[in-house]
């Protein structure tokens, strides 16, 4: 047995259909229960939002603003359907066209109107859950709860400990002693660095002594300092040697004859046994 449709037995409620519409749904419902059910329950529902908007003097097409929302939701089924990829986000929502929209909007805005009158005057009624349902099929939303997967946890990286910097190698330290080679002492300071301190004495030894970081070479009477640090540079000259030198590369800068020094750099600090001096560019 084919069944009367929703929209048909709204459309006899309201009285738009025609006169053998009207006649063929009477006879129908006459030997149906099941649309003779549907029918009595729409018509309670339409009774039920006209006594309810009678209060503010509202006309209440209750009937036909559900016939549009419901054509509304059967077509947005359809293009659902026809659809081979709709894109949900996050299993929500439904891409609606135009000519959806605007019906489902006429729908939502008597929703609006109905829910402000049935939460104060029928709460409980049946046209609070049509209400509800709407409102959902608008937003695009199922009935069911919606159930969010918990946020991943953010990965935090595990921490790193720096490594304390390596100390940078330590200059090895020079200690040269050499006697005179016939009565003659020799000392040459190879690149002598910017702002060292050079601090030459005479000694009552019987040798030359060269103390510094870095590399040095010696020979007979004579010791080379290679490379320096930025320290002190500490040179001992004995009194015994007949003449003693210190140069800077190929250049005598100190001079010293029998214990005593006879030509030293003019901003040097001289006294009778040691003289200092700041090596300057």
């Amino acid at each position: 047995m084919t069944h009367v449709d929703e929209g048909t037995l709204l459309a006899y409620l309201d009285e738009e259909a025609s006169e053998a519409q009207r006649t063929e749904v009477a006879g129908h419902v006459a030997t149906c229960g099941s649309c003779a059910r549907e029918l009595q329950r729409l018509r309670e529902f339409s009774g039920e939002v006209n006594g309810v908007l009678t209060t503010l003097d509202i006309a209440a097409p209750v009937a036909r603003a559900k016939v549009r929302f419901d054509e509304a939701r059967r077509d947005l089924a359809a293009e659902d359907r026809s659809a081979a990829a709709v894109q949900r986000e996050r299993g929500r929502g439904r891409g609606f066209s135009p000519a959806i929209r605007r019906g489902l909007l006429q729908a939502a805005a008597l929703a609006l109107v109905l829910a402000g009158v049935a939460g104060a005057a029928i709460p409980g009624s049946p046209l609070r859950a049509w209400i509800a349902n709407a409102i959902d099929a608008l937003r695009g939303e199922d009935a069911s709860p919606e159930v969010v997967a918990p946020a991943p946890a953010p990965t935090v990286a595990p921490e790193t400990v720096a490594e304390p910097a390596a100390a940078p190698p330590r200059a090895p330290e020079v200690d040269v002693s050499i006697p005179p080679d016939e009565g003659l002492i020799r000392i040459i300071l190879h690149e002598p660095p910017i702002g060292a301190q050079l601090r030459i004495r005479m000694t009552d030894g019987a040798e030359a002594r060269l103390r510094t970081t870095g590399t040095a070479r010696s020979g007979a009477g004579r010791i080379e300092a290679l490379e320096m640090g930025s320290g002190t540079i500490d040179i001992e000259l004995p009194r015994t040697a007949t003449v003693a030198t210190v140069a800077f590369g190929d250049q005598v800068v100190l001079r010293a004859e029998s214990g005593r020094f006879i030509e030293t750099p003019g901003d040097a600090t001289v006294n009778d046994s040691e003289v200092i001096l700041r090596i300057r560019p």
